[in-house]
């Protein structure tokens, strides 16, 4: 999209204030939030659907997978979503925190406002994890924002990935992994844009490649986006 929206957006003031709680030495703390507040569930999803599709080397040719990754999406799932996000949270002043910035500020309205010129759904487990990855690789290579069409191929292939997990056949755990995901999206991009303005990007990026590795076993810095997705590993 025009305007580098990825890479400039406006949070609408939803730089996490929980975070200011876990903060040490200049340290940055939505990472430390990052590995606790995904779940198991989220690790395993982004495991299956990029490890094992780009950790070897190999890439998927993108297409439109035929399996339904849509779920519905309103006010009592997305409250559930974001009280299952904070009680992931180990520190009690951390997640009091956390819990009155989502009150204050919503979510789902930011992730649409930042994700939707890329033509992702905000109803969609596929385009949620596409979101989340494809930022992580943004802030872990120091990238633009990129061609919607890299990430619509992007989406394809995660979106095969996805599909082969027998969990999401049930539309409620579709619900759960997307909304996750797109919390996930916002903290990290939150976390991003104190980092630009703390001056420590580079920090910042590394920690991410670290979360992604760990939660995930891939390396972000080791991928291109291209116009048919992702490619290397």
């Amino acid at each position: 999209m025009t305007g580098r929206r990825w890479v400039l957006g406006a949070l609408g003031g939803m730089v996490l204030a929980a975070t200011a709680a876990l903060a040490q030495d200049g340290g940055l703390p939505v990472l430390d939030l990052g590995p606790g507040i995904l779940s198991d569930a989220g690790a395993g999803a982004l495991h299956q659907s990029l490890v094992n599709r780009y950790g070897d080397g190999t890439r998927t040719a993108p297409g439109r997978n035929a399996a339904s990754l849509t779920y519905t999406s309103g006010t009592a799932l997305r409250r559930q979503a974001a009280a299952d996000y904070v009680a992931r949270i180990d520190d009690p002043e951390a997640a009091a925190a956390m819990r009155h910035q989502l009150e204050q500020h919503d979510y789902d309205r930011i992730y649409q406002g930042l994700t939707r010129p890329f033509g992702l759904a905000a109803n969609d487990v596929a385009d949620a994890m596409t979101a989340y990855t494809i930022l992580g690789w943004i802030i872990v290579n120091g990238a633009g924002d990129p061609d919607p069409r890299s990430v619509k191929a992007a989406r394809d292939q995660i979106a095969l990935g996805l599909a082969a997990n027998p969990a999401l056949r049930s539309a409620a755990d579709r619900a759960r992994l997307g909304e996750e995901f797109k919390l996930l999206f916002v903290t990290i991009h939150a976390g991003w844009q104190a980092a630009r303005r703390e001056g420590t990007l580079a920090e910042y990026g590394a920690g991410v490649a670290e979360l992604f590795a760990t939660r995930s076993g891939l390396d972000l810095r080791r991928l291109r986006l291209t116009d048919r997705g992702l490619a290397g590993g």
